[in-house]
């Protein structure tokens, strides 16, 4: 059933392996991406709500640092929602628009509600998972706007590859990126650990998923959640932890987990601008401008090549 199935494969090669895992993108199915927005609208949550807070108080210095004639390539665009504080500050400084995103359907809608609403503007939208190969035209002037910290999510050899990607492929010179700063272990765990209990059901709907679709017999209650900051890497990182010795059937296959084993699910890096504009110099980047909130939680950072 599973052998050409890319997700099976995923899977199993990841909880084969010494520690166990499971990639990040497999939390996003439609009810994981519910479930996402539902964690972005707790207050415990803060990290797309200040985000917003930079891009709507900083727009207009954002837009004159990008100058003339910019066009703007956002992968993961969904529904554009970041990206439009600066468009309505650029006004016809901006030139085009290309938004990524693996959501066909939402994303037409949403360049169709751009091109209307900015009718100076060239929307592309380019549907695609932009983690895969995908090809794209090449952009004048452009700048890969990456907002909303994934940057955090990604081990440092992927992001720096994923970034030079990003930027070879769009042949943007420049980087508008988001990350989350470093700040105090209680506010980092609180935010990943809501005790409203969502994050648990996000982070629990991957095994969900893998019963439902790959026909395992994962007996969810076996499972926790467990979230700590570690502060030796500066990261969030997140595991469901199986509570007792067993062994579980996935896609044919038989898996086995000792007591108290975990599976990492996701890490969220946390930086300062040092060590994030050190990060970026492995993409052969430099930093030109940084916009922070009040509390200094998040940072946007405009990049050049």
């Amino acid at each position: 059933m599973a052998a050409n199935n890319e997700f099976a494969r995923s899977i199993l090669d990841g909880l084969k392996r010494t520690p166990k895992y499971t990639e990040p993108r497999w939390l996003y199915d439609a009810v994981g991406a519910k479930l996402f927005e539902a964690i972005c609208e707790l207050d415990t949550y803060y990290v797309t709500r200040v985000e917003m807070s930079i891009l709507n108080a900083h727009a207009a210095d954002i837009a004159d640092a990008l100058g003339e004639g910019v066009s703007i390539v956002e992968p993961g665009s969904g529904a554009a929602l970041k990206v439009r504080p600066i468009l309505d500050a650029l006004g016809p400084r901006a030139k085009a628009y290309v938004p990524i995103d693996i959501a066909a359907g939402q994303l037409a809608a949403t360049a169709a509600e751009l091109g209307k609403r900015y009718p100076h503007l060239t929307v592309s939208p380019v549907a695609t998972n932009f983690f895969a190969p995908f090809t794209m035209p090449p952009v004048d002037n452009g700048v890969v706007f990456f907002p909303g910290s994934t940057i955090g999510n990604m081990p440092r050899e992927s992001g720096v590859e994923f970034l030079n990607r990003m930027l070879d492929r769009s042949g943007a010179t420049r980087l508008l990126i988001g990350f989350d700063l470093v700040k105090d272990k209680a506010v980092l765990e609180l935010a990943y650990d809501d005790p409203a209990g969502v994050t648990r059901a996000f982070k629990m709907n991957v095994l969900h998923r893998i019963n439902r679709e790959l026909g395992a017999d994962i007996d969810l209650r076996t499972f926790e959640f467990e979230s700590l900051y570690n502060e030796t890497s500066q990261a969030i990182e997140m595991y469901l932890t199986s509570k007792i010795g067993q062994s579980v059937h996935i896609a044919g296959e038989t898996i086995a987990f000792a007591a108290n084993e975990r599976i990492s699910t996701e890490d969220s890096r946390k930086y300062t601008l040092e060590s994030f504009s050190d990060f970026a110099a492995a993409c052969g980047l430099k930093p030109v401008q940084s916009w922070l909130d009040d509390d200094q939680y998040f940072a946007l950072m405009l990049l050049s090549r």
